[in-house]
């Protein structure tokens, strides 16, 4: 059985406020069931697979919008395993368990070993969007990537759903 979780904590995971998650809810958008006390409680598997089929600007721009961690970093002698550590310690640590961290950390330093190896940058912009039960990330750079003709922008994008 999956762990319900309040309205409040839904709000935070998409970005939405309270009332809107209400709302959702009282328009059938979103499942919900009710708490012993009367409570509205609610899987956040169902409610993202219920978000992600109406697919709303509000849940999309709310949540992804802004990145919660982002960093621009020269790429001579960058690890990823110290840019890794650094993003665990600010952003993951208290965010994800420990084998959702384990998958975010390996795709997340493999994604930047490739753009230290092969792009042929000078710069790298590292983005990262952590809530409690999805991670994503973004490594932009402007090095010539693997299929490129010429320069331009190049990134790479991952995400990852973890539920409890």
């Amino acid at each position: 059985m999956a762990r319900l979780v309040r309205i409040g904590d839904i709000g935070r995971e998409f970005g939405l406020s309270p009332s809107q998650v209400r709302q959702l809810a009282d328009t059938g958008v979103i499942p919900f069931e009710r708490s012993p006390g009367g409570h509205r409680v609610f899987d956040p598997g169902q409610v993202r697979r219920a978000l992600t089929r109406v697919a709303t600007s509000v849940v999309v721009e709310g949540r992804w919008s802004s990145p919660d961690w982002q960093r621009s970093l020269d790429l001579s002698d960058l690890r990823e395993d110290l840019v890794w550590r650094d993003l665990a310690a600010d952003l993951v640590q208290d965010r994800l368990g420990t084998e959702a961290r384990s998958i975010v950390g390996f795709a997340f330093t493999e994604m930047l070993n490739n753009a230290i190896d092969h792009s042929e940058a000078e710069r790298v912009t590292v983005s990262a969007w952590v809530g409690r039960f999805e991670a994503r990330f973004e490594i932009r750079d402007t090095g010539r990537g693997a299929l490129a003709q010429g320069t331009s922008a190049r990134s790479s994008a991952f995400r990852t759903c973890m539920t409890p």
